[in-house]
Order: structure tokens, then C-alpha cells, then sequence
């Protein structure tokens, strides 16, 4: 028979139900964590649902034993050191250190439920890895209200404490980074047919708001709105599929907006709107990406790189032989709409007027030739 898992400070924060020991035919309780508060970092755990409540002392835990955990223990090897990172700047440092322990842990476990099993491991060691420097640097620091003022050394203090906010800053950006990486390489990974169906949901998702607002317009249940605002909203998203030549995804949009006319006494987008002509739009975006699909990629040089028409992937790349300053990345990102690709190493987007024109703007003074 397997020994019960008891209740402890370390392990409280996790916990879901509990009972208590030497009864294992009762019903489990519910766990609150910290569910009584008595005064500033003071509190008690409590069993139970709302005034139903039953509180339970610190020296009471071995009298319960858990049933239920919310999640597993990912960080709980650095219970000692986490209180240890507060000790010289704290009078609490073993709540703060719970605390952090807490949050940390339950940002851990949400990350991974949304991640696929295979990327789980390396994702873990790397944030279990990031987080121990946070700690580690957190420990060097110091504060006169708990350490005294006499003989306190400022200035190694304040390199302590630019090290501790540099982890945190690591941490952030890798964080970032990480979950960025695996969402692109999930959606990679998807079949193009689940691709479309969702990016189609997503649409139909935000046409049917935008066409509510106007319905709201329409009879006069909304006056704080402009109609001519939400219909160019709806006819800008779908024109942007339009141009990429996703005609299956245009015709759905049209067809949802005419489903939305037929119940309306007033329509949403009337049929005489250039929103109702993106259907022979997608056709002749699609007929152009056939006719360049069979077409040899074209280079043409700058200063400092080159600039790929790839039409095998439909894409406009550009090249550089180094990494661009930032000013030029912001310029790429935020001004001409282009998106960082790492596996084939270039700034890129898709091939159409407007992207040869971004393309020539972003390299203005580059020597550009050619494009």
C-alpha cells in the first residue's frame, strides 16, 4: 500500500483536495492555499468551500494528507535557495521565497500544458535553468533596512542588483523567444488543410463582430459608431487574402456576408460594394502565383546583401552578408512588413506590388540594382 503523501509548507501550494490521515474512505476536501488572510504575509490554509471553510494550522499539516495536486513538483529542488535569495532584503525571505517558488511554478506548468509533449523536457531544463540564476543573482543583493547600514558596501550592492535585474531580463526574452519557437514549429507541423480551416475560423470569428457592431448601427441600437469604419475593417481583412489568392477562404467570406444580408432589413455590406468583386480579385492573385511558380528565382544586389525573388515559395527575401543594426531591423519589421525567417536566414514576405515597393524603401541609399 502506497504511504500517504502528507501536507507540508513545500508542497501547499500545489495541493487540490485533501482529507484527513487514517481515513481514506472520506470524501476529499477541498485545498485553499493561503484561503485565510490574517494580516500583511500572514496567512492560513484553509479546507472546504466558502463559509464552509475550515482553517488549519501550520502544526496541524501532518494531520492531512494530500489527494490532489494541481500539478506536479517542477521546482521544489530549489526550495532553500529560493529562500535564500530574499534573505538580505527581506524580513520575510521564507514567504518570499514560497512565493516565488509558487509563481514561478504554476507559469512553468501552464507554459508546458500548452505545448506539445516532445518539446516539454528541453523547454523545462531551460527554464529551470534560467530561473536558479535569477535566484543565485537575487541572493547577492542586499537592503540597509535588513542588513544594518554600517560598513554596507553600495557600490558592490548596486552591481548586484543590475546582475539580478539582467537574469530577469534573460529570463523574459528567452521565455519570449521559446514559446515563440514552438508555436511556429506547431503550426508548421500542421496539415495546410487544418491551417486554412482555422485561419478561416479566425476570420469568420472577426467578420461576425464587426458585422454585429453594424448591425447595431443599422437599427439604431448603437449611435457611438461609424458603420463606414467596421466595413472597411471587414473588406481590409478579406482583401488580404484576396491578394495572397486564398480564393476558397474569399468566397467563404463573401458567401457569410450574404448569409448576414438575408437576415437583415438593411444590409451589412451592400452588393454593389468592391468587397463583393475580391472573389475575381483571388482568382487572378492565384492565376499569378501558377504563372510564376515555374519561373527561375531572380537575385539583384546591394550594399551589404541581396534581394531574392523566390517564387517557388512566393516569397520577396532579403539577404544580408551581416546582421543588420537595429535601426535597419525596425525599419524591415515595423515600416516595410517584413518577418524574420531563420530557417533560410533572410527578411521576407509575400511577392506582390507592394512588397517590391516596401522592398526598395527599406534598402533606400543601398545601391539597390536592378528590382
Amino acid at each position: 500500500m502506497d504511504q500517504p503523501i502528507l501536507l507540508t509548507a513545500q508542497n501547499a501550494h500545489r495541493v487540490k483536495t485533501a482529507r484527513p490521515v487514517g481515513n481514506p474512505q472520506s470524501e476529499p476536501f477541498q485545498f485553499n492555499y493561503r484561503g485565510q488572510r490574517l494580516g500583511f504575509r500572514h496567512y492560513l490554509h484553509t479546507v472546504g468551500e466558502s463559509n464552509a471553510a475550515a482553517s488549519i494550522a501550520k502544526n496541524d499539516y501532518p494531520q492531512w494528507e494530500v489527494v490532489e495536486f494541481l500539478h506536479p513538483d517542477y521546482l521544489g529542488c530549489y526550495w532553500q535557495l529560493a529562500q535564500d535569495a530574499y534573505r538580505n532584503t527581506s524580513q520575510d525571505p521564507d514567504i518570499l521565497g514560497e512565493d516565488s517558488i509558487a509563481s514561478y511554478e504554476k507559469q512553468l506548468h501552464d507554459d508546458l500544458m500548452n505545448m506539445p509533449e516532445a518539446e516539454q523536457e528541453q523547454y523545462m531544463q531551460n527554464f529551470k535553468s534560467y530561473y536558479s540564476n535569477m535566484l543565485s543573482a537575487s541572493s547577492r543583493c542586499a537592503s540597509t533596512f535588513v542588513t544594518g547600514a554600517a560598513n554596507f558596501n553600495h557600490r558592490k550592492n548596486e552591481k548586484a542588483n543590475a546582475s539580478y535585474q539582467k537574469r530577469i531580463n534573460d529570463f523574459t526574452e528567452w521565455r519570449e523567444r521559446a514559446l515563440k519557437a514552438i508555436a511556429k514549429r506547431v503550426e508548421d507541423q500542421k496539415p495546410e488543410e487544418q491551417k486554412r480551416e482555422e485561419e478561416w475560423k479566425k476570420l469568420r470569428n472577426d467578420i461576425g463582430s464587426s458585422a454585429s457592431v453594424i448591425h447595431a448601427i443599422n437599427t439604431k441600437a448603437s449611435r457611438c459608431y461609424s458603420k463606414a469604419l467596421f466595413v472597411s475593417s471587414i473588406y481590409n481583412k478579406v482583401s488580404t487574402f484576396a491578394s495572397h489568392g486564398e480564393v476558397e477562404i474569399v468566397d467563404k467570406a463573401l458567401a457569410y456576408i450574404r448569409e448576414w444580408n438575408v437576415r437583415e432589413k438593411k444590409p451589412i455590406i451592400t452588393e454593389r460594394h468592391k468587397f463583393f468583386q475580391l472573389s475575381e480579385v483571388a482568382h487572378k492573385a492565384r492565376a499569378q502565383q501558377e504563372k510564376l511558380a515555374g519561373t527561375e528565382n531572380k537575385e539583384y544586389s546591394f550594399n551589404g546583401g541581396k534581394v531574392v525573388l523566390n517564387y517557388k515559395k512566393n516569397r520577396i527575401q532579403i539577404f544580408f552578408d551581416e546582421k543588420p543594426d537595429r535601426a535597419m531591423i525596425n525599419r524591415l519589421h515595423y515600416d516595410c512588413s517584413f518577418n524574420w525567417a531563420p530557417t533560410c536566414g533572410a527578411w521576407q514576405r509575400i511577392i506582390t506590388y507592394n512588397a517590391v515597393d516596401a522592398t526598395k524603401r527599406a534598402l533606400e541609399g543601398l545601391n539597390l540594382k536592378g528590382i
